[in-house]
């Protein structure tokens, strides 16, 4: 068996701890959601973003299912430039995992994580890398690394570290 992203793993290395408030911006179906809420527990709070409200059903449906209290979803289009209701300055952690090259306007997203995290918090960046391989989307559908760290630190984020959870995957660390 090929070891394969661990979310837990890749949070919990990146400095995820309990009692923190999480945002996981273009959450999908909560994989990086529903094990963010267990590493901060009911002291702590995970709020999972996403424009599709089928996705943010799924992930309240999970959380029910393991009595998870301390997640809020959020729909919201993450290309909109007017910013969220989450409040400015208010997150120590904002999650953006393997969305980034979706988006038209990555810009407005990596605004809008600037905007909510608290001075000092913490961006964590996860994508595919920017390889040929069978697993994942088509390389054209990929971020380099170096394209993901530069489009957030030209908005303000300071590059702390990377580091690759598996052979598929980079994790880049940017602070506020």
């Amino acid at each position: 068996m090929q070891n394969f992203l661990k979310p837990d793993q890749v949070l919990l290395e990146a400095g995820l701890r309990p009692e923190m408030y999480v945002v996981d911006l273009g959450c999908g179906n909560g994989f990086f959601t529903m094990p963010a809420a267990s590493i901060v527990g009911n002291q702590g709070q995970v709020i999972a973003v996403d424009i599709l409200e089928e996705s943010l059903s799924k992930i309240m449906s999970q959380a029910r299912l393991n009595r998870q209290k301390n997640i809020r979803t959020l729909h919201f289009d993450l290309e909109d430039s007017t910013g969220s209701e989450i409040p400015p300055l208010s997150c120590d952690f904002v999650l953006v995992g393997k969305v980034l090259p979706q988006f038209s306007k990555p810009e407005n997203l990596v605004k809008e994580a600037y905007r909510i995290l608290k001075t000092g918090g913490v961006a964590v960046i996860v994508e595919w890398k920017k390889e040929h391989m069978v697993l994942g989307p088509s390389y054209e559908l990929r971020l380099a690394q170096e394209e993901a760290r530069s489009m957030f630190v030209k908005k303000g984020f300071k590059f702390l570290r990377e580091f690759e959870p598996d052979k598929y995957h980079y994790v880049l660390l940017l602070q506020k």
